[in-house]
């Protein structure tokens, strides 16, 4: 219901929706990302850089271990030589 208000005024509500012009689409290479028109405020929300390294190379491994199941389990199953 929020978002659907926020259409309905047809109006920018900040840090969650903008209006704009077919030629803002289109120099933005008709993206219709949101974040190419609306940014996200910038608060307490975000981690140190320390913190965020760190939850990114932990992340980073997670995907390492999860890549390695997979090829073990393809390879397995011969689906991948």
């Amino acid at each position: 219901e929020t978002i659907l208000g926020w259409v309905r005024v047809f109006e920018d509500v900040e840090d969650r929706a903008r209006v704009v012009t077919l030629q803002a689409i289109e120099a933005e290479d008709w993206t219709l990302n949101i974040s190419r028109y609306v940014l996200p405020p910038i608060g307490a929300d975000i981690p140190p850089l320390e913190d965020a390294v760190r939850d990114f190379k932990a992340a980073l491994e997670r995907v390492r271990e999860a890549e390695d199941e997979l090829r073990r389990v393809m390879t397995e199953g011969g689906w991948l030589a």
